[in-house]
């Protein structure tokens, strides 16, 4: 076909395009299709083995403009059902068989010979593939062929319901309804795909690994659940990691085993929790607020917002838009219940986690931390995923599941646990029941964070310590070492672990000499006053 009449409108046409070119040009329309790609495409399939697959992946027959282009496809889609290969020959030989090959003509009304709709010229095929530069591209030539059969089909559409709005007989409600049933946004994306196990070995040798962003607690193309008791600190180690991961500094600087192999990543923090006022309680340090890298972005609630009923779809959109407009390397949310308000429903918690991976998927190499809660539990037992709201199918879809648990040795420290771990690290041991992470949440330079401790069996942590007979010379001791010799609140924790087997985190230690002091004080004005009294009664 010449180029002149590529966009003429061809009779018979009309169930396709509805309207011919020149009633649209009437209203400023014009049918939007691309020849040139379309024939690379077709061209690409021809010469490519496995390229049909992917076009076939994303494109319809129908998304083709041109007729003959239609008639390849379905000859090649033929032969890819019977599991045959396709190259020029086949294809050809496929054409000819459903009788499209050639100048084929048809006699109409009047004796009029015309050539067969969608029939393929002898030597067409040759010449598509003579178009083809590269198959590089051609996932996004398919995207593009896609784009604009939607616009053809909205074209379409739109003038169907222009007939149907006009038709009095017709109640308009279902009208409606027509309209929402037929627009719906389709992804050409097949849901699966099939490939031999050798492609997935290749494409898995190809893809860059995904590296630690804390270690082996949190890494790269991963999907991540956080979880604890109330109260336990679960923002406050969430916070701590988005602000490493923004600045691409180690979560515990100096602690090499949660190195960061990353640079400085965009990470958004999704807050539903914390008003302002209360971020900038916990991260002002004395005189000013904690400067942030420009890196790290919170998204909160819009106080305007009022329509609760779709919140939690209408939350996931805006996420969905945030990574595809500014591409994060991290992205937080806290909490669960504001994207899925039935997280415990074990449906709604399987199409959440879906959606979620679908998301880190499509966007690598993004990390997706979620914050979840768990119902109150005995601290006296190891903390397991099944204690995670929504546990099993949560769990199933998340790479690492990591749980944070109050220690019974002493109210102010933490233990980090993961109860799962798909991806792990050579040479770096799972954070499991027999290697926690030992923390305390305490201000450092102003601002509220965890602590790394060291590393401990989960074990110690599930047992109360009787510490009555020898706490009392615990804390004198303790106040010997930081009155005397100035000694720092962590160094004396060491020393109470060694000389009395006493495991108090340096808050706790600070907390209770504080109160022996107040005591000592009082100890000493009631001392005065009694002097003062005996004195005054001598004089009398």
């Amino acid at each position: 076909m010449k180029n002149k009449n590529r966009n003429a409108h061809r009779p018979g046409q009309d169930d396709h395009h509805l309207l011919s070119q020149e009633q649209l040009a009437q209203f400023g329309i014009t049918i939007q299709h691309d020849f040139p790609t379309e024939q690379a495409v077709i061209g690409a399939s021809l010469l490519t083995s496995g390229a049909f697959q992917k076009v076939k992946r994303y494109l319809p027959k129908a998304a083709f403009f041109e007729e003959k282009h239609q008639s390849i496809y379905a000859a090649m889609d033929s032969l890819s059902r019977r599991i045959e290969h396709i190259d020029l020959l086949t294809v050809s030989h496929e054409l000819k068989g459903m009788g499209l090959l050639g100048d084929t003509t048809v006699k109409k009304e009047g004796n009029i010979i015309e050539m067969k709709p969608g029939a393929v010229p002898l030597h067409y095929l040759a010449e598509c593939t003579s178009a083809v530069l590269s198959d590089a591209h051609l996932e996004n030539h398919c995207r593009i062929l896609y784009e604009l059969h939607m616009r053809r089909e909205a074209v379409r559409q739109g003038f169907r319901f222009i007939q149907q709005a006009q038709n009095l007989h017709r109640n308009i409600f279902d009208v409606y309804d027509d309209i929402a049933r037929h627009t719906r946004i389709v992804n050409p994306a097949k849901v699966l795909r099939l490939r031999t196990m050798n492609d997935v070995m290749e494409a898995g040798k190809n893809d860059t690994p995904s590296r630690r962003i804390c270690g082996n607690l949190v890494k790269e193309n991963e999907v991540c659940i956080l979880f604890g008791d109330a109260g336990s600190g679960k923002t406050i180690l969430a916070f701590q990691i988005g602000d490493a991961a923004s600045r691409g500094i180690p979560l515990f600087h100096g602690v090499e085993e949660f190195v960061n192999e990353t640079e400085p990543k965009l990470t958004i923090y999704y807050d539903f929790e914390m008003q302002d006022n209360e971020l900038y309680a916990r991260y002002k340090p004395a005189g000013d607020a904690h400067r942030f890298n420009e890196n790290y972005r919170r998204s909160d609630l819009n106080p305007d917002f009022l329509d609760l009923e779709n919140t939690d779809e209408l939350i996931m959109n805006e996420i969905l838009r945030d990574v595809e407009m500014h591409k994060p390397g991290l992205i937080i949310i806290d909490n669960i219940t504001y994207i899925s308000s039935e997280s415990q429903d074990p449906a709604v918690a399987t199409k959440l986690m879906k959606k979620l991976c679908a998301l880190q998927r499509r966007y690598p190499p993004l990390t997706i931390l979620v914050i979840a809660h768990t119902p109150k539990r005995d601290l006296s037992q190891p903390v397991q995923s099944r204690h995670l709201a929504g546990a099993k199918n949560l769990d199933n879809f998340a790479k690492s599941v990591i749980a944070i648990s109050f220690s019974r040795q002493d109210p102010d420290k933490r233990y980090i646990k993961q109860t799962k771990c798909r991806n792990r690290s050579d040479g770096y041991q799972p954070y499991d029941e027999a290697h926690v992470i030992d923390c305390a949440i305490a201000r450092t330079n102003g601002c509220l964070q965890y602590d790394f401790y060291g590393f401990s069996n989960e074990q110690a942590h599930l047992v109360a310590k009787d510490h009555s007979e020898v706490e009392a010379e615990a804390i004198r001791y303790a106040y010997d070492e930081r009155t005397k010799n100035d000694t720092s609140f962590r160094d004396i924790a060491k020393q109470l672990k060694q000389v009395y087997d006493i495991d108090w985190a340096h808050t706790t230690i600070s907390r209770k000499l504080a109160a022996y002091r107040r005591e000592i004080d009082l100890g000493i004005a009631h001392s005065e006053r009694v002097q003062l009294g005996e004195g005054q009664g001598n004089s009398l």
